[in-house]
């Protein structure tokens, strides 16, 4: 009777090892599925969203692409901003502005799901536009957060 007693508790302690072995397989599975989901991709666009008319700051990844008028950010030199994220262009309100020297500026700007820091400083000058350099950190609520440098211009 010892004997089959220690035998059922080694087979029943070898199948809850396998029982667990998978369940943990399981809730890591989904934990690696759902940062995936949740990973930020900045989409590039050409055409800029209709509430931005007039004056206003558009940048790029880079010059090349800013001369081929493909933007990752675009903003109405005022209060709205507008990012494509995930294939979704997302609308963003200025929350903070600072200009840090004569050439120098920080703004933050938020949605419901993110929120966007630009730091940029004025590299140049043609006619009425001011060619802007710098960084842009956008973090969303669930903690993923991505960091580009852009290229582009502010002006009329």
């Amino acid at each position: 009777m010892n004997k089959t007693l220690n035998c059922y508790s080694f087979i029943l302690f070898i199948l809850s090892g396998f029982l667990f072995s998978c369940s943990n397989s399981k809730a890591s599975f989904g934990a690696n599925e759902s940062s995936t989901d949740s990973s930020i991709v900045v989409d590039t666009f050409s055409e800029f969203p209709p509430e931005i008319e007039g004056c206003s700051c558009y940048f790029s990844s880079n010059k090349s692409d800013f001369e081929s008028d493909q933007y990752i950010y675009v903003d109405d030199y005022g209060s709205n901003a507008f990012v494509s994220i995930n294939g979704e262009m997302k609308s963003f309100s200025l929350s903070n502005s600072q200009k840090v020297a004569d050439d120098h500026f920080i703004k933050t700007w938020i949605s419901e799901d993110f929120e966007i820091s630009l730091d940029y400083k004025q590299v140049g000058q043609v006619e009425e536009t001011w060619q802007q350099k710098g960084t842009m950190r956008i973090k969303s609520k669930k903690g993923k957060e991505v960091v580009k440098e852009f290229y582009g211009e502010c002006g009329c």
